[in-house]
């Protein structure tokens, strides 16, 4: 039997016992055909050492065992428009319609208009803390009040100042208890 070091309680547990975490991340451009429609928020990449939490269906982040997990996301947002635009994202658990939005997370982030020929940008960032059974998984669904505002990934830039690639929505899940 394999034991690990608990950093949350300094006891040796099994393997088996060591608590689930999952990071992931999205390269591709999100836009909505339509505004006022809810979406689901793509993502397409996790980190390899992620345990015991996964993505399924290209936008469920899924739990393998019951628990306590602190959810976290980031989206970076892009307004191409020269008014300002809202848009909304919030949690659905298990279920592909209303019924299963979670009460009480909604958020919504006016995106800033363009200004000066550069497009606006906002990041949101929301944590929830959510009580979760084996297998459940949940999705972030989002909407905008109009099609210039939307979700933007952007490659790296090996131009000074270089920098690494910007996702549209990052998103990491930690069990907590």
């Amino acid at each position: 039997m394999a034991f690990k070091l608990n950093p949350f309680t300094s006891n040796l547990d099994t393997v088996r016992n060591q608590m689930l975490w999952g990071s992931f991340y999205d390269t591709t451009q999100q836009i909505a055909a339509a505004a006022n429609t809810a979406y689901s928020v793509g993502i397409n990449s996790t980190d390899p050492d992620s345990q015991g939490i996964s993505i399924a269906s290209g936008s469920r982040v899924t739990f393998s065992r019951a628990g306590v997990y602190s959810i976290t996301y980031s989206v970076q947002f892009v307004n191409t428009s020269t008014s300002i635009h809202d848009v909304n994202i919030w949690v659905r658990k298990n279920d592909s319609g209303t019924s299963g939005d979670v009460p009480a997370s909604d958020s919504r982030f006016s995106i800033i208009s363009s200004h000066g020929g550069v497009d606006g940008h906002v990041i949101g960032c929301v944590n929830y803390v959510l009580k979760l059974a084996a297998s459940d998984y949940l999705e972030l669904i989002w909407s905008t009040t109009n099609v210039a505002a939307s979700i933007q990934s952007l490659p790296s830039s090996p131009s000074e100042p270089a920098h690494p690639s910007i996702p549209g929505i990052i998103l990491t899940a930690v069990q907590v208890a």
